[in-house]
């Protein structure tokens, strides 16, 4: 490419949810391309915790000690056992201002390492690539220097951007004119008292002094900057969805059937298949709603729920850290909690021997999982939130349905049951769709085409107050 050579990325973990993976699937393409002899890029990234041996992965620790007193506190709380209360006030104690900052309720840009990232380098960037800024690691103050000396692309996974500390905002529209009087203080990252107002005018001056380009997964949300007053000091680009691995995601074929033994599944059960860290609690995510759809397929819809030749409903809940129950019976229907699998082949197991995948949700950007069921050919019932209907295909390769709506969702379920030439048909157009539009081949094409742009833009741009 010209002109770019060495890409940084900026994460909050190498291991972690749905933006930390984009960042880390990313850099991973870019490593095989340049290992295949099909570019020479350099691709790096930081991240404030570092989890793994991943290759050209650099920590920006949040807990560098800078000072005589940071670094005397932080001694005493490491020859204190962790899960000691004392060990928590000795971390406090040696960073009073970020502990200050979240009695006072204030967003705490309080990380020094974060703010010399070129010095954890072998080599200057060509280009920046920030994902999730928030996660307690990065200084966005340091935002308008870094900008300025490099051209600066942010992907926007989720809206904590425009707010005054809130990931999702729901219904409330204060990000529009400046929060305060907060309606969700305990949504993440959630904050101890309302400073929500002065939070907002921070990064609305942080951003008035940078010079930031801004990409998200979905139009919805790069709708939402648009909308934003903070859209003035942007450069909003185009959307770049998300990607998935389309070599571990892939349906099972004529496997099916062994795969169902193997992963002691009944083999004539309808399966419906539902993924989600921590389903039951996720503040994100609807439980409740598809738990009302299991109950009613299970008890009060009897007769719909035998209406293919008496078929057993489960349900997979995929996720499930540590469920008091594993297995939950409601009349004809299970629910079975399955733990957190970190490896993404099992996943996509689970996905393969399933018949559709149901995603009730409250709030959501673009989720990975939501490509993943495409691309194991799943027909996908999901709610019409957020960046949803840009990835399932009405009446092609699922349904979408409104928020809260569980009998929408026992309807859907059952259609596919008692159709299965429609079925297939939505489970073939699933996987075509996965392979056109969703691929971690395409994800990379589009960022590299993007970062052209970034450069050339930011050689033109005049410089920020």
């Amino acid at each position: 490419m010209q002109g770019i050579k060495r890409i940084v990325q900026i994460s909050t973990a190498d291991i972690g949810g749905g933006a930390e993976r984009v960042a880390m699937d990313l850099h991973r393409q870019f490593l095989r391309a340049s290992a295949a002899g099909e570019s020479d890029l350099e691709a790096s990234v930081v991240v404030g915790f570092k989890r793994s041996l991943e290759k050209g992965v650099y920590e920006i620790p949040p807990d560098l000690a800078t000072n005589p007193w940071q670094r005397l506190w932080l001694g005493v709380a490491n020859r204190i056992p962790a899960a000691t209360p004392a060990r928590h006030v000795r971390e406090k104690l040696a960073f009073f201002p970020r502990w200050l900052d979240d009695l006072r309720g204030r967003e705490c840009f309080r990380f020094a390492a974060s703010r010399d990232i070129r010095a954890r380098l072998p080599h200057p960037p060509d280009i920046l690539h920030a994902h999730n800024l928030h996660g307690r690691y990065f200084d966005l103050r340091a935002l308008a220097a870094y900008s300025s000396a490099y051209p600066f692309l942010i992907t926007a996974h989720d809206a904590w951007l425009l707010a005054g500390h809130c990931a999702h905002s729901f219904d409330c529209e204060r990000w529009l004119r400046g929060c305060g009087d907060c309606p969700y203080p305990e949504t993440y990252p959630a904050v101890r008292r309302d400073a929500t107002d002065t939070n907002w005018r921070t990064k609305q001056e942080i951003f008035r002094r940078s010079r930031l380009y801004i990409t998200a997964p979905s139009q919805w949300l790069l709708d939402k900057f648009a909308a934003s007053p903070f859209a003035e000091h942007l450069k909003l680009c185009r959307p770049v969805p998300n990607g998935v691995d389309l070599d571990i995601y892939r349906p099972a074929g004529a496997d099916r059937a062994a795969l169902r033994r193997r992963l002691a599944l009944p083999a004539d059960a309808f399966i419906a298949i539902f993924a989600a860290n921590g389903i039951r609690d996720n503040p994100w995510k609807d439980w409740r709603t598809l738990r009302r759809a299991i109950e009613s397929l299970g008890t009060t819809s009897q007769s719909r729920s035998r209406s293919v030749d008496g078929r057993e409903i489960l349900l997979l809940a995929l996720g499930e850290n540590a469920p008091e129950q594993r297995v939950e019976r409601i009349g004809r229907s299970e629910v079975r909690f399955l733990p957190f699998d970190a490896n993404p082949r099992a996943v996509a197991d689970w996905y393969a021997a399933s018949d559709v995948y149901v995603h009730a949700t409250r709030a959501d950007t673009f989720p990975l999982v939501v490509l993943e069921a495409l691309g194991c050919g799943l027909p996908v019932i999901a709610t019409a939130v957020g960046g949803v209907p840009e990835q399932v295909e009405q009446d092609r390769t699922g349904f979408l349905v409104a928020p809260g709506n569980d009998e929408a969702i026992v309807d859907r379920i059952l259609s596919l049951m008692n159709q299965p030439d429609m079925k297939s048909k939505f489970a073939q157009n699933a996987r075509r769709s996965a392979v056109r539009r969703f691929s971690l081949g395409r994800m990379a094409r589009d960022y590299l085409s993007l970062y052209q742009e970034v450069v050339e833009g930011h050689r033109s741009l005049p410089s920020a107050d």
